[in-house]
């Protein structure tokens, strides 16, 4: 009991001792701490908490409109070390997430990222922003370490009741990446949706056009509004996530998987097409 509680205040010591330093750099931002006892015996020494500070605050690597600043300690990597955590809050409502990893000048970013919501959890995080599509809806994108990077592996959509929103939306975002795996996705999908299937054949693998023919892709894809077309990230590979509203309104998740191949109409195709099916 004795050596937790001198561990505790050497612990705080450096605590106020760090917090002093940064506060002289940023006087007006205030910093929450969220350490647990075990983390501040293995981390807590004022040559790394300031190593943070003296990273974060490299030139242009973060707005200088910041009032409020989260520092989290976790082994995000499962390597057995801790990566911090910096969750920065913008006076225009934005909230910044960066992720660094190693010791003082070895120290990196390993994540940047920004939304209108960020949650940590034990083994990864999730970022929302507020869209719309007609109707303003939370997309919300989860993401974990793998293949040395993190990984987006969760995604979901929701409407906001009665269109309200906490956040302010400057503009209305654009919905379609500039990555060539959707353009073939929206391609395909925009063929399918005019009824044009000869069109939506060209943008199919040869294997996969030898076991799907124009008339099984109309079945295979509901006519309906396309309201999401994007990337997802998985530890098996990435594919492209689409979320079609069929005519009945329900919004019904598909699976395709872009293979490199090229003609004329560009040099991804869709190798499968698969729905995913709603949890219940």
């Amino acid at each position: 009991m004795l050596k937790k509680s001198v561990l505790l205040l050497i612990a705080l010591l450096v605590f106020s001792f760090s917090l002093s330093g940064f506060a002289f750099a940023k006087d007006n931002v205030a910093t929450t701490f969220h350490f647990n006892e075990s983390v501040q015996q293995q981390f807590l020494i004022k040559s790394r908490l300031n190593s943070i500070f003296s990273t974060y605050y490299r030139p242009g690597l973060v707005s200088g409109y910041i009032y409020d600043i989260q520092v989290t300690l976790r082994d995000f990597t499962g390597d057995g070390t801790y990566e911090i955590a910096v969750i920065s809050y913008s006076i225009t409502g934005e909230k910044h997430l960066d992720i660094f990893s190693g010791y003082g000048r070895n120290m990196v970013r390993i994540f940047s990222g920004k939304g209108d919501s960020i949650e940590l959890n034990n083994n990864g995080f999730s970022i929302s922003n507020v869209k719309y599509d007609g109707r303003y809806y939370n997309e919300t994108y989860t993401y974990k370490w793998g293949n040395g990077k993190f990984l987006r592996t969760g995604y979901s959509k929701t409407y906001i009741k009665n269109d309200y929103t906490r956040w302010p939306i400057k503009e209305k975002p654009d919905r379609i990446s500039k990555d060539e795996r959707v353009r073939t996705v929206s391609s395909l999908l925009s063929a399918r949706m005019q009824g044009d299937f000869d069109n939506a054949m060209n943008f199919l693998s040869q294997s996969y056009k030898k076991d799907v023919s124009s008339k099984e892709l109309r079945k295979l894809i509901p006519y309906g509004q396309v309201t999401t077309v994007d990337i997802f990230e998985s530890q098996r590979g990435d594919w492209v996530v689409a979320v079609i509203r069929d005519y009945s309104g329900q919004s019904r998740v598909f699976k395709f998987v872009p293979v490199e191949e090229s003609n004329e109409y560009g040099n991804i195709k869709i190798e499968q097409i698969v729905e995913i099916p709603r949890a219940n």
